[in-house]
């Protein structure tokens, strides 16, 4: 009779997991992933726990908002990341906007090695007044055509995808789902 008494109770506890998992799961799975890569910018680390490549010099002079963190200037990358789609068989959580293009590039990384063919045009060159209004323009200069050669890599700094802490993170919070209910 035990044995039949210990069947019904393991049935019973999996049917009231079925529930749980399919309605709680895919949530918590979002919130954490949310916030742990919104920790990583702030925390200046990837998703392995090591820290970003630093700043280039010339862009750390320059750099006046937040000039201690490496991936937050003001804000726009950090508030972009959000879960883009949440269903019982998929989590998609996505960084970037219209006004945040330049987010895939920063987690990826990018090599620009290429040549800018510049037209001829006229500079202008303005008288501005006291309160620092543009006048009419003073003078040009004529600018002749060129190449521009470009060589730039801007360096990965992947504060998104798959990491073992985030995934230890999320089965914490399910243990806890499942011991809690």
């Amino acid at each position: 009779m035990a044995a039949a008494d210990n069947k019904a109770k393991i049935e019973a506890f999996f049917t009231s997991l079925t529930g749980k998992i399919s309605d709680h799961v895919p949530q918590i799975v979002a919130e954490t992933a949310t916030e742990y890569y919104k920790e990583n910018i702030l925390q200046g680390i990837d998703v392995n726990g090591l820290p970003f490549e630093p700043l280039s010099e010339d862009y750390q002079k320059h750099k006046k908002r937040n000039p201690d963190k490496i991936m937050y200037l003001n804000g726009f990358l950090f508030a972009s990341i959000r879960p883009s789609e949440v269903s019982s068989s998929r989590v998609v959580i996505s960084a970037g906007s219209q006004m945040v293009p330049y987010a895939r590039i920063h987690n990826e990384g990018l090599t620009v090695n290429t040549t800018a063919h510049i037209r001829s045009f006229k500079r202008n060159t303005y008288k501005y007044s006291k309160k620092g209004k543009r006048g009419k323009a003073v003078s040009t200069q004529d600018v002749k055509a060129h190449d521009r050669h470009m060589n730039y890599t801007m360096p990965r700094r992947q504060y998104m995808g798959h990491a073992a802490e985030l995934n230890t993170r999320i089965m914490r919070r399910i243990k806890t789902l499942i011991n809690t209910k």
